[in-house]
Parts: C-alpha cells; sequence; structure tokens
C-alpha cells in the first residue's frame, strides 16, 4: 500500500509517500480457544520510481538483517516486527493482551541474539467486563505502554546511546500516515504511560471516569541534551447521553504536568473541557 504525508505537516518539500508491506498472522492453539498467540512484518522504503514489482511486495518475506555493509538499512527502508497475544475469558468477562515489538533491522545474527529487545516497545493491557444489573454493563480497563526499555544501544552500529521508536536511524520520515492518522503511537515515541479507564454504560448513554500518565522524553538524559523529561497526569470524567437520532458528549479532564515544556521545576495546571453535539 501507499502511506502519504498528512495534509496537517508543516514540510512542504522532500519524500511526501513512502510504500509499505506487512504481513500479519495468528494462531489459536487447539483446546485452547481463549488463546490467541500473532506476529506482525511489515517494512516501509522510499516509494519506487520504477513502479511496483513483485520484489517490494514480498518484502515482508525476506531477512530481518541491514545490507551488511554500513550501518543504514538497505535502500533506506524501515523494518518492524512483532509478537503479541490475546487471552479472552469470555464467560468471566476477562481480557488480557500484550505485543512486543522490534524497530528496524538487526546489524547481524550475532547483535540480534545478544540484544533481542534493541529499540523495543511494549504494550501490557487488562480489561474486565461485568453486569450490575440487567440494564447496565461495567468496563474497567488498565493499558500499560513503554517505549523505554533497556537495551536501546547502537554501539556496532555507530550509534551509542538509546533512540525512541519510530526514527529508523535516519531520522522519522514524511510519509508516515494514513490519512492523516499517525501510524504509531505518540506514547511510545515519547517514553511511556498508562492509563486506568472505569465506564458505566445504560440504554442511555455511558459513563467514563479515567486517569492517564504519561511520560515523555524520558531518553533525553542519555542523549546528551539538557531536556529534563516532561510528565502529565489527567484525570477524565466524560458522559455520554442519546438524545432520539443525536448524542450529547461532555468531557472535564484536569491536568497537571511536572516540568512541562520539558523545563525543569515549571509545573502547570490546566484543564481540558469539550462539549460535543452529534446528530439532529
Amino acid at each position: 500500500g501507499q502511506i502519504a504525508q498528512s495534509t496537517w505537516s508543516p514540510v512542504q518539500s522532500g519524500e511526501r509517500r513512502r510504500f509499505t508491506s506487512a504481513l500479519t498472522g495468528t494462531f489459536v492453539p487447539r483446546g485452547i480457544p481463549w488463546l490467541t498467540v500473532g506476529g506482525n512484518r511489515e517494512v516501509q522504503g522510499p516509494w519506487p520510481a520504477e513502479g511496483l514489482t513483485l520484489d517490494r511486495v514480498l518484502r515482508p518475506f525476506e531477512g530481518i538483517l541491514n545490507d551488511g555493509t554500513t550501518n543504514i538499512n538497505t535502500n533506506r527502508e524501515n523494518g518492524f516486527v512483532s509478537v503479541f497475544f490475546r487471552a479472552a475469558f469470555a464467560p468471566d468477562g476477562v481480557e488480557v493482551y500484550g505485543e512486543m515489538s522490534r524497530e528496524d533491522f538487526a546489524n547481524d545474527v550475532r547483535w540480534l541474539v545478544q540484544k533481542p529487545d534493541d529499540l523495543t516497545a511494549l504494550v501490557l493491557g487488562f480489561a474486565r467486563s461485568w453486569r450490575p444489573d440487567a440494564s447496565r454493563l461495567a468496563v474497567l480497563r488498565v493499558e500499560l505502554v513503554n517505549g523505554d526499555l533497556s537495551h536501546h544501544e547502537r554501539g556496532q552500529r555507530g550509534l551509542s546511546e538509546p533512540i525512541p521508536p519510530y526514527i529508523h536511524l535516519n531520522g522519522t520520515p514524511q510519509g508516515l500516515t494514513s490519512r492523516g492518522q499517525i501510524l504509531g503511537s505518540p506514547v511510545a515515541y515519547s517514553g511511556s504511560g498508562l492509563t486506568a479507564e472505569f465506564t458505566l454504560y445504560t440504554p442511555r448513554g455511558r459513563h467514563t471516569v479515567g486517569l492517564d500518565r504519561v511520560l515523555e522524553l524520558d531518553w533525553s538524559r542519555a542523549v546528551g541534551t539538557t531536556a529534563t523529561p516532561q510528565v502529565k497526569h489527567a484525570l477524565k470524567f466524560e458522559r455520554l447521553t442519546f438524545r432520539g437520532a443525536s448524542d450529547l458528549t461532555i468531557t472535564i479532564a484536569p491536568t497537571y504536568t511536572l516540568n512541562a515544556r520539558l523545563e525543569s521545576g515549571r509545573d502547570v495546571l490546566g484543564l481540558h473541557a469539550q462539549l460535543r453535539w452529534r446528530g439532529w
């Protein structure tokens, strides 16, 4: 497929579209119907000047090492691989899931075996649903995202300091969106995040209470910058009400940010308030 630069990007020149090819597979073990495991392999690169070829389409089936001669990936490509699982216990309303991803190509087999968590990100989640009564459904969910794991050094490839996901050694290229939607996690790119949320669904709508914590630029100290990590806490209250063929959503979310704008000691209180009406 083709992925393109968002219309809202300030960059108006250079590479604005890229080619991507991906392969995803899932497996449900016999006798364990509640468990799903799988993997994903994706390769992104410049849009081929000669047009699409079968070789480009089949790139996910090829190796996960770089070209073996330089520290830069083959043909300015970006590699991505992940493994994931989901355990859903339907009678009990419990769901547990997780995914571990590895960015970019490995330098060689030894490097891959020695540091398999090089430039990795982790997602762990839990959800529980139950019925307080016949007309209401309650859902509790918790999710953790960590893009700041241990082995990010690239000493054998010319880099000796950690870098966040989506950098791909050559910088974050243009064209990594699909119709303006970012192909990635802003939280993983920044550092790490945690969200916990309780939602009560009723025939008239839903009520939600949530707590978010996002740590941004946690890798800054290791790359020699003077920026201080910013930590943002938010408490969200949201109510959705159905009114005939329309619905009304009210959101109030006070925030408290430590080291705002990456400035040490700059703590800021904030408030996000939203009123949305949809329908006629």
